[in-house]
């Protein structure tokens, strides 16, 4: 069943308060499925800020690198962007850098 855009940037903001253990394993696995990147481009701006932000926080063994560089790039291809917004682009940004970039 696919999520609305909504609740796919809830079940990231969710996940990133979720302890280790299968909670946190079902909604990793569920956002690494290739359908939730397709719907990136329906997403709201304020959905795509909140999943680029909260995906920022995601450790890289979360394998959801791939989710947040497309959401950078969804984001980064809207315009015009509200400060708050390029405020969020801008520090997935700075973070991907401090992490050494992401490939």
């Amino acid at each position: 069943e696919e999520l609305s855009p909504l609740d796919l940037a809830l079940l990231v903001s969710a996940a990133t308060d979720l302890p280790a253990g299968p909670d946190y394993d079902a909604a990793i696995k569920r956002l690494r499925m290739s359908s939730v990147v397709l719907q990136l481009p329906t997403c709201s701006l304020g959905v795509l800020s909140s999943m680029v932000k909260n995906l920022s926080a995601f450790p890289a063994s979360a394998g959801c690198s791939d989710l947040l560089q497309n959401a950078v790039a969804e984001l980064a291809g809207r315009v015009p962007l509200r400060p708050r917004h390029a405020m969020v682009l801008l520090g997935a940004l700075r973070a991907g850098a401090g992490a050494g970039g992401t490939s």
